[in-house]
């Protein structure tokens, strides 16, 4: 199962990703993301699918709390190497233009649900 919503843009969020961590728009691992969501910083957070229940459980209230826009990836591993580092459970995107454009090409939802808030899924098609 990929990431995203349509056929070939994969590739486009490995490559958007991969500038945004380029241009220092990337906070990764769990405690910098939930640093970035209080601090209001954070404007789209990434998720692997594999995390464990404890590190999603370190988000996911916080998350909705702020109602942050969550996509996600379907492993840890994936996500790390899509910004050139080991398995991570999280990251968060700070630039407005790559979280948009993130957003509208990836997963709302782990079972592809759509989702537009963390926490608000419906059933159906995707965006």
């Amino acid at each position: 199962m990929g990431m995203t919503t349509e056929p070939g843009a994969d590739e486009r969020v490995l490559g958007l990703l991969g500038l945004a961590r380029r241009a220092g728009s990337v906070v990764r691992g769990v405690s910098a993301v939930r640093d970035a969501v209080r601090s209001g910083e954070a404007r789209l957070v990434i998720l692997a699918e594999d995390a464990s229940a404890g590190q999603l459980g370190k988000l996911t209230g916080l998350l909705e709390a702020r109602e942050v826009v969550v996509r996600w990836m379907e492993s840890r591993e994936r996500l790390g190497l899509a910004i050139g580092q080991a398995p991570i459970s999280a990251l968060a995107v700070t630039t407005q233009s790559f979280a948009e454009a993130l957003s509208g090409l990836m997963r709302s939802h782990p079972h592809d649900g759509v989702a537009d808030r963390a926490g608000t899924e419906r059933q159906g098609g995707t965006r």
